[in-house]
């Protein structure tokens, strides 16, 4: 997108001039380093490290600021829905509120304030370490009462799941007032093969942490497109399909020779097969409408097959749409050199 067109998109947006020329400032910032740095990158081999920095979908609301656009401003220009005012929670002391909530069931991204409604509850926003409760926030995949951030709740099964998730908490300063503090939360995950459609939540409050799953299934469109072409990208896998949103992809394949079923612990189910050197080799495009070719990146794993994914055995690649990428330009992808078309 030019900065013209990026300058046409916010004449669209219906926000006060202050916002619309802050985000406006940032986001062009944004694309001339993109121009700048756009170069391949190795593909990682795990999912575990995937970026907090999501291709979210807010709206910006008339005079009102979106702590998600103002975070990643190049969300702006992507006119979506924005869940608002999802959850509420109060101790008489402390209310605790998930302002915003994006999600396409494997990125989730979301924004929680907590307000003081008196002095001991002013005392405990001071006083709270929330540093303490988002170091602990892996205890939360563990089923433990304790940390701050959200998950994907798999009841601990995530070998069972064979799916890799990254997650983690920041509280976002510049909007620390006396009686108010906020936070950005995130997961995500290396695919949607896991049996509950919602996130596993835990907070503080004045008299402990408290649990809620929320609703992850998502406000974010996911198309499936079968994957289909007459030639072969490699003898190790044979590429099924693949689900794109505006927030994520996941590449799936039938795998031959990427890895073994295994009862060993700690290899999710599979024993690896495939060498550094071939894993290496692979390489994935989207195709954009005016023939731009754009690198994924992400991380590849085992799954079990089932009716969810197809019955296919290998998440290929997986992770996050790039930055400014608009996904209704996308009409294809290329793997390995084989291209594979979107009707």
């Amino acid at each position: 997108m030019t900065e013209k067109e990026l300058i046409n998109a916010f004449e669209e947006i219906n926000a006060d001039e202050a916002v619309k020329s802050e985000i406006c400032e940032k986001l062009l910032s944004r694309c001339k380093k993109a121009k700048l740095i756009r170069k391949p990158i190795p593909i990682m081999i795990t999912a575990a490290a995937l970026s907090v920095v999501l291709c979210a979908t807010p709206v910006v609301a008339e005079g009102i600021r979106s702590l998600l656009v103002v975070k990643y401003p190049d969300t702006a220009i992507i006119q979506e829905n924005i869940q608002k005012s999802v959850y509420e929670s109060s101790d008489g002391h402390i209310k605790m509120t998930v302002d915003e909530l994006l999600s396409d069931e494997m990125t989730v991204l979301m924004t929680v304030s907590y307000e003081a409604l008196d002095e001991n509850g002013r005392e405990w926003l001071e006083s709270h370490n929330f540093n303490a409760d988002i170091d602990n926030i892996y205890r939360i995949t563990h089923s433990d009462m304790y940390g701050f951030g959200i998950v994907p709740d798999m009841d601990g099964n995530t070998i069972i799941h064979g799916v890799n998730f990254s997650y983690g908490t920041e509280e976002l300063i510049d909007y620390r007032t006396e009686n108010k503090r906020c936070f950005l939360l995130y997961y995500e995950a290396s695919s949607r093969d896991y049996d509950s459609a919602e996130g596993k939540f835990v907070y503080p409050m004045t008299n402990g942490a408290e649990t809620f799953f929320i609703d992850t299934k998502g406000n974010v469109q996911v198309e499936t497109i079968a994957l289909e072409s007459e030639e072969v990208p490699s003898a190790y896998f044979t590429p099924t399909h693949i689900e794109l949103s505006k927030l994520s992809f996941v590449i799936y394949a039938m795998q031959h020779g990427v890895y073994e079923t295994t009862d060993e612990p700690g290899n999710y189910g599979g024993k690896w097969l495939l060498t550094v050197e071939e894993y290496n080799k692979i390489s994935c495009f989207l195709i954009m409408s005016d023939g731009e070719k754009i690198r994924l990146e992400g991380g590849m794993n085992a799954v079990y097959p089932d009716e969810k994914n197809n019955y296919s055995d290998l998440v290929l690649l997986s992770g996050r749409i790039p930055e400014n990428i608009d996904a209704e330009r996308i009409t294809g992808l290329e793997i390995n050199g084989v291209v594979y078309k979107f009707n």
